[in-house]
């Protein structure tokens, strides 16, 4: 064992260390002849602006790989591991990231190919992402968001209308101009996110969590609100707040319609002379 240690070291020192993983280029062959490479080992790959459609890439290894402008439509990504990925300007129409790992991946401007089948990311683990200005939105149904991790992700600028975004954890993610009309952001985890003008209008916000998170004119036209928790939460500015506003906690009251405040206001009494004087009417003595 100390001899085996002493021969690293000796190779270390004499720059023969063991080259840090990268791609295999009979994996990477396969995948361009037959489009055919689960579990391959294509970490680090450049596959820049190629067409990968079709593509059965489950549980392959993308760490690291340059997908910048890569066509993804109906490609198999299941579990796979594609953490600090590039994925900038990807196209996306129908892509299977069921359980894939996206964690601190580059996907700026990533679009989902307009009038085609939606893509699915149930449970996705997208931790650190980067989907600045990133367009997930198809004509032809809900993107599928559901279950996913999207923990300090950057989402700022991106629009992800017409989604399920259902249990997905928004924590400390930042959603500066973030788009989310029509979405389905039941129980959405927003605790310490950034949702400084972000547009939530029509979205459904059942028991979402926006505890200690900064919501700063946000627009909430026709959103759903019902166990919402706003806890400690920053609401300044709040556009379109619905009216009423059933099952919210934590919401400043300085803050709610003023319509859904109930105001007792005490009757004042009437004068006895104006009750004397409908008696006398109502005998016909006073006319």
């Amino acid at each position: 064992m100390l001899k085996q240690s002493i021969v690293a070291i000796t190779l270390t020192i004499l720059g023969f260390a063991t080259p840090a993983q990268a791609v295999k280029p009979a994996d990477l062959s396969r995948l361009l002849k037959i489009k055919e490479c689960a579990h391959c080992d294509l970490s680090k790959a450049h596959l820049a602006g190629k067409d990968l459609s079709n593509s059965n890439l489950s549980s392959a290894n993308l760490s690291q790989a340059d997908l910048t402008g890569t066509k993804l439509t109906k490609t198999n990504l299941t579990s796979a591991n594609l953490s600090g990925a590039k994925l900038a300007g990807a196209t996306l129409s129908g892509t299977n990231l069921v359980n894939a790992n996206l964690s601190e991946a580059y996907m700026v401007g990533i679009k989902e190919e307009c009038c085609a089948e939606p893509s699915n990311l149930t449970n996705a683990n997208l931790k650190g992402s980067n989907l600045t200005d990133a367009k997930l939105v198809s004509n032809y149904g809900p993107i599928n968001l559901t279950g996913a991790d999207l923990t300090g992700a950057d989402l700022s600028g991106a629009t992800i209308s017409n989604d399920s975004l259902v249990g997905v954890n928004l924590s400390n993610a930042t959603l500066i101009g973030t788009i989310f009309v029509q979405s389905n952001l039941t129980s959405v985890n927003f605790t310490k996110a950034n949702l400084s003008g972000t547009n939530l209008s029509f979205s459904n916000l059942t028991n979402a969590n926006f505890s200690d998170a900064t919501v700063s004119g946000v627009n909430f036209q026709s959103a759903t609100f019902a166990g919402t928790n706003f806890t400690g939460a920053n609401v300044t500015n709040p556009i379109n707040l619905p009216n009423p506003l059933p099952g919210t906690r934590g919401l400043p009251t300085s803050l709610i319609p003023q319509s859904t405040i109930k105001t007792s206001t005490p009757s004042s009494p009437r004068p006895k002379t104006n009750i004397l004087n409908s008696l006398l009417r109502g005998f016909g003595i006073l006319k």
